[in-house]
């Protein structure tokens, strides 16, 4: 899997949600939803409106004509509580980038939760097919292009605890963190390095 971690405030998810849009006329679909009638959402206003109607931590799924072959593959899932709800089925149809965005910890204001962006070395056509296709060109050239973004618009990142690297603070969670936010992913804390070094695929 190609995965990019990095740590972004509300601004720089705006930022970057627009940049997909602009360089790929990138859509997104919410990872679930209520119903089996998905909205796709095109600007980053909507996305915007979005997230704030919501409480639970956001995550999409990226298409565009640039990669996407298929319609995603989606699935009801019943909960314990007696509630449903679909799912979209990750790695099947599509393809499409998993976004999951960075965020503010609901209980700690001055903690950057990390964020993913990421996709597969190949993906299923359907949920209970055998049949796989690999990723295609436009979208491992689109990872690429995220990931010199990710090196123009933040630096890396390093363990608090264990000084292994972490993923790319954003200009917003670069000044966040200089006021005294922390970067958190699971249980450990990143701080900015004095680098802008090329990122992990």
């Amino acid at each position: 899997m190609s995965d990019l971690r990095f740590f972004m405030t509300h601004s720089d998810t705006e930022e970057f949600v627009s940049w997909l849009i602009a360089e790929f006329r990138s859509t997104f679909v919410p990872a679930s939803h209520p119903t089996s009638a998905f909205p796709t959402l095109t600007t980053s206003a909507e996305i915007s409106r979005y997230i704030a109607e919501r409480r639970n931590p956001q995550r999409f799924f990226v298409l565009s004509d640039v990669w996407q072959l298929y319609p995603l593959s989606t699935s009801q899932v019943h909960h314990n509580d007696g509630t449903s709800a679909y799912y979209v089925d990750q790695r099947y149809g599509g393809p499409a980038f998993d976004f999951v965005l960075s965020r503010s910890a609901s209980s700690e204001a001055d903690v950057i939760i990390g964020g993913g962006f990421g996709d597969y070395a190949s993906y299923y056509l359907r949920r209970g097919s055998p049949d796989s296709f690999p990723r295609p060109a436009g979208m491992a050239k689109a990872f690429r292009a995220a990931q010199n973004y990710m090196r123009r618009a933040g630096r890396r990142t390093v363990s608090a605890e264990l000084g292994h690297a972490g993923g790319w603070a954003l200009r917003g969670a670069l000044a966040a963190h200089e006021a005294g936010a922390w970067l958190r992913l699971g249980d450990f804390h990143f701080h900015p390095t004095n680098t802008r070094s090329s990122p992990e695929g």
